[in-house]
C-alpha cells in the first residue's frame, strides 16, 4: 500500500516516508508475534531469507543507481533484533488503549462534525458564504 501511495507522497519529506514505513513494519511484526515466541522467530528467519534472496545493490556507477538504497539491509537487520526480543521476552509490547479511554475525544469530534453539519445545511449561512466568495472573487480579478 505505501508503495502505490508513494506519488502521493511527493509533498512530504521523504523521511517522514521512511518513518512511516519503518513504523508499519514494526507494527506488523508485532502483531504477528502476538501469536507466540515461536511466530515471532519464524518471522525473523523468514526475513533473513528473503533478504538473502536479493541481489546486490549496483555499483555508483550504473544508471538509475539511486532508485536503490542500502537502507533495507539495515531495515531487516533492525526488525529480525525486534522480533528476537520479542521471542526472548525482553520487549513489552505497547498495548493499544482501548476505544472507551478515549470517549472524550470521539464525543467532542462528533459534535463539532454534527455542528458543522447543521451549520452547512442552514439557507442563510450558505448565502452568506456565496456572497462572501462573490466577493473575493470580484477582489481577485
Amino acid at each position: 500500500m505505501l508503495r502505490a501511495c508513494t506519488d502521493l507522497m511527493l509533498i512530504v519529506p521523504w523521511s517522514l516516508d521512511a518513518a512511516w514505513t519503518a513504523a508499519s513494519e514494526s507494527a506488523a511484526d508485532e502483531h504477528a508475534a502476538r501469536q507466540g515466541r515461536r511466530v515471532a522467530l519464524d518471522l525473523a528467519s523468514a526475513l533473513i531469507k528473503i533478504s538473502r534472496m536479493i541481489p546486490p545493490a549496483p555499483d555508483g556507477n550504473a544508471g538509475g543507481s539511486f532508485l536503490v538504497s542500502g537502507e533495507e539491509d539495515a531495515g531487516v537487520a533492525i526488525r529480525v533484533r525486534h522480533l528476537i526480543e520479542i521471542a526472548s521476552g525482553e520487549h513489552t509490547p505497547c498495548v493499544d488503549e482501548p476505544l472507551i479511554a478515549n470517549v472524550g475525544v470521539w464525543t467532542s469530534l462528533g459534535f463539532l462534525f454534527l455542528l458543522v453539519s447543521i451549520t452547512m445545511c442552514n439557507p442563510q449561512v450558505l448565502a452568506a458564504v456565496h456572497s462572501l466568495m462573490e466577493r473575493v472573487v470580484e477582489l481577485l480579478s
